[in-house]
């Protein structure tokens, strides 16, 4: 590979391949190579509950096995999926950006770290992604309640393959299975140590990434015991957007903000005040800025800040986790099996420096917009209150727009913990000359995030120290928003900043029961049928810092969600071969799924506003309402930071309405949005891990 200078595999048992095979996608089989010499047994394929040979697939089933994962040599199980033809992207390691990828106006965040597979473009909600044939826990980031499975959760030494099925099989799986099923086969049986450990790093010496994995078997067959453990480590560093001339600036390849996708929020102010657009001619330091001696018109073509440089091409991440699987024969024709499964996983994001917009035109939809900057502030240059016509007065001024860089880059830490556990028991039994199959199988499993947002705004107290210099008493200390960059003191950012904590969580409870076998025989062949229950519970909770859900932050308000569903399923999967021994065989498969669904919200879950309608527009309750100030944002997609913005949601639920688009901020395109560099920008290399990052703009 091009970008690779030092890659190094070491194992015991097992090694990985040479780094000239690490830019290889990973190879579809119709078979793994460790089951070629069961061939032709029955067994159970993805995309049917019928047993069969591997061989009579009708179904377009790509199967990647441990040695192709393993020539890739990325240790995260999305980046390997989504090389696949059928895969449609979803979010990877190359994603700084959640917010506008993974937090669709459904409400359904992913949010920064997380990693899915989307096949044929359907969404990665849409594709159902099952662990030995069972579910597994949703993943979270706290930025919202995702309706898809973390495979950043998933340790990767315990897969011994993945089969893919490309279509639709939702009367077999549920409704989750529309775009495809995705099922993660575990290691079930091994004798002895397999280990490795492997290094990838670019030529730019950055972007390091090392994994470590290990896993052990016994085998018992006096005592019909097996057992397998095991654990891996990855470590992936980060790589900046600032380190590649491809991505120094929004427009991909571009060299000025002359090629547009810069912001209007600069550290020296925008200020559209009085009828004018203004901005400093340079920062003013320790005194009140003199208009208009200190101020110029602004220009949008000179003046745009470039926030491109303080992104992510390639998300920082540490993960480590393990897995056991058991296996006891208890009878003759009957197993239990016990699986555990448990991963952890650090990772960070950054964005530029806060852009902090304020007054009645920036569209913030909460306290922000009403913000009226007082004439007795110390550093109001203008002589008069820039009225944001909040308090019945004309408006005087459109916006105020600052980047915040005294207060740092803004950087998203998230803590995700995830556990799942499997008990199964099954056994098979003969009727007559046919053999038939029943499995019964409980799953839990949760997921817990948090993350820890540094740099935020609250806007009670920029209001309080903006506002009558008689009203900042106590802790206040009046806010100096007019001096550009380096006028903000330390004093001044202890009392308007703050650190957002959001937490979510979700939980499944899970049980099946599947019985399969054959009817009778007919001259083609065995007629097969299936037949199964399924009961689910799922819980899910998202609860955003309390200043973001009073509405007090710099982004759009948000508030907590909880609920969940439990739903009762019955399906039913009949096989009739109606040809054989002709060049041209056929069979004529048919299934079906009932489904009863119950649906549980939280009361405390405040009902849907429309996008711009914060806290203080209690008779915001339809798009006619909407505050004037949000009307010509509805259709851009740039606004500042926020995962799940305003969006609510319960368990994930039908798409709502598209008027529920996040607002965005005028003057900043839609090219802020940019997550995936182009192929040339980052060459795919043996490094593996995380995902994503943000819930918006990488502004």
């Amino acid at each position: 590979m091009r970008d690779v200078t030092l890659w190094k595999n070491v194992g015991v048992a097992t090694v990985a391949l040479a780094a000239a095979l690490a830019a290889m996608p990973a190879r579809a089989q119709t078979a793994p190579a460790d089951d070629q010499q069961t061939a032709n047994e029955d067994i159970v394929v993805t995309g049917s509950r019928i047993r069969r040979s591997p061989l009579d697939q009708d179904k377009p089933v790509v199967t990647v096995d441990e040695a192709a994962i393993a020539r890739t040599g990325l240790s995260s199980v999305a980046d390997v999926l989504q090389r696949l033809p059928s895969a449609g992207g979803g979010l990877n390691t190359k994603v700084n950006n959640a917010g506008n990828i993974g937090g669709p106006p459904d409400g359904t965040g992913v949010s920064s770290g997380s990693a899915e597979i989307d096949l044929r473009y359907l969404a990665a909600k849409r594709t159902l992604v099952l662990v030995d044939g069972l579910r597994y826990v949703n993943g979270t980031a706290a930025g919202g309640i995702p309706a898809s499975v973390d495979l950043n959760a998933l340790p990767t030494s315990m897969i011994e393959r993945i089969e893919v099925l490309q279509s639709g099989a939702s009367p077999l799986y549920g409704t989750d299975a529309v775009a495809g099923v995705v099922n993660i086969i575990t290691k079930q049986a091994q004798q002895g140590l397999r280990a490795s450990a492997q290094f990838g790093t670019y030529r730019q010496g950055d972007g390091h990434t090392q994994t470590y994995e290990a896993s052990y078997g016994i085998q018992s067959p006096d005592t019909g015991t097996s057992l397998v453990f095991g654990g891996y480590y990855t470590k992936q560093e980060g790589v900046s957007t600032a380190d590649r001339s491809i991505s120094l600036f929004p427009t991909p390849g571009a060299t000025s903000c002359a090629a547009g996708g810069c912001s209007s929020a600069i550290p020296n102010g925008r200020y559209d005040v009085l009828g004018q657009s203004l901005t400093l001619v340079a920062p003013v330091i320790g005194r009140k800025p003199v208009y208009p001696t200190d101020f110029r018109a602004y220009s949008s073509a000179n003046d745009s800040f470039n926030f491109a440089p303080y992104n992510y091409l390639l998300t920082p991440s540490e993960r480590y986790g393990g897995f056991v699987n058991f296996k006891q024969e208890i009878g003759e024709n009957i197993n239990m099996r016990a699986k555990v499964v448990a991963n952890h996983r650090q990772s960070t994001t950054e964005a530029a420096f806060l852009p902090l917009f304020v007054g009645p035109d920036a569209g913030n939809g909460n306290l922000l917009d009403t913000i009226s900057i007082d004439a007795t502030n110390p550093y109001n240059p203008f002589g008069v209150t820039l009225s944001s016509g909040a308090n019945g007065t004309p408006a005087n001024y459109s916006t105020v727009r600052r980047r915040f860089v005294e207060a740092g880059q803004r950087v998203f830490s998230q803590t995700v913990d995830t556990f799942s556990a499997t008990l199964t028991f099954d056994g098979s039994f003969d009727i007559g000359d046919h053999k038939w199959f029943w499995d019964v199988n409980g799953v839990y499993g949760v997921n817990d995030a948090h993350q820890l947002f540094t740099g935020n705004v609250n806007a009670a107290n920029l209001a309080r120290a903006l506002g009558p210099v008689s009203a900042c008493t106590g802790a206040c200390v009046p806010f100096n928003i007019f001096g550009g960059a380096g006028s903000v003191t330390q004093a001044m950012l202890d009392y308007v900043t703050f650190d957002e904590k959001d937490k979510s969580n979700q939980r499944l409870w899970d049980f099946t029961a599947n019985l399969s076998g054959e009817l009778f025989d007919l001259p083609a062949g065995p007629v097969g049928v299936a037949i199964g229950y399924e009961h689910r519970d799922q819980h899910a909770s998202y609860d955003p810092d309390p200043i973001i859900v009073a509405g007090l932050g710099a982004d759009v308000p948000t508030s907590p969600a909880r609920g969940g569903f439990n739903v009762d399923e019955v399906y039913g999967e009949l096989r009739i071969p109606l040809l054989s021994n002709t060049p041209s065989s056929t069979r004529s498969s048919s299934a079906a799924r009932r489904a009863i669904r119950t649906i549980r919200r939280s009361a405390a879950t405040p009902p849907s506003r429309p996008p711009g309608c914060g806290s203080r527009s209690p008779t915001c309750s339809s798009a006619a309402a909407m505050p004037r100030a949000c009307a010509h944002r509805a259709s851009a997609n740039s606004m500042p930071a926020r995962r799940g913005s305003t969006r609510r949601s319960t368990i994930p639920a039908p798409a709502r309405p598209a008027a529920r688009s996040r607002p965005t901020r005028p003057s900043e395109p839609i090219a802020s949005r940019t997550a995936f560099p182009p192929v040339a920008a980052m060459p795919s290399r043996p490094a593996a891990s995380s995902a994503s990052s943000r819930r918006a703009t990488p502004r």
